[in-house]
């Protein structure tokens, strides 16, 4: 019986992620015509490092956070144990300058890019090198 139904629950999942949402819903009608914003980042710290990224939806072991630029959907207090894993760095798609990410990042000096939207998150989930200026604001994709 449980096979059954992780194996449905796996089907509707891979169906339901198919479906584009805007990030943020005021009413029902806007689910059905909505634009895609282009969202601008809030840096944290003033400090510029050319890292390795790592996207935390991929890695199979914790280890691999050492020494990267994390990247990661949210930014969720739940994903605080990252910082006890000496990370260079910290990317998310959702949050702002008041998130409890933000505010960890600043509190540790460690550079961070906190909300930078749809687009940007995935060009970044894509890339392996990232030059991260948080003085000057902004970022340069390496590969």
């Amino acid at each position: 019986i449980l096979n059954i139904e992780i194996t449905e629950n796996k089907k509707k999942f891979q169906a339901l992620s198919l479906i584009d949402l805007p990030d943020v819903i005021f009413n029902p009608s806007d689910i059905y015509n909505f634009n895609k914003t282009n969202t601008k980042p809030n840096y944290i710290t003033e400090k510029n490092i050319v890292c390795k990224v790592v996207s935390f939806s991929i890695i199979k072991k914790k280890s691999e956070l050492k020494n990267k630029i994390v990247i990661l959907e949210s930014a969720d207090p739940g994903f605080d144990f990252i910082f006890s894993h000496n990370i260079k760095g910290l990317i998310t798609k959702y949050g702002g300058a008041n998130s409890h990410m933000s505010i960890r990042c600043l509190e540790l000096g460690i550079p961070a890019m906190i909300g930078v939207g749809d687009q940007r998150y995935n060009d970044f989930i894509k890339s392996k090198v990232i030059n991260m200026n948080c003085l000057n604001k902004n970022y340069r994709i390496i590969n």
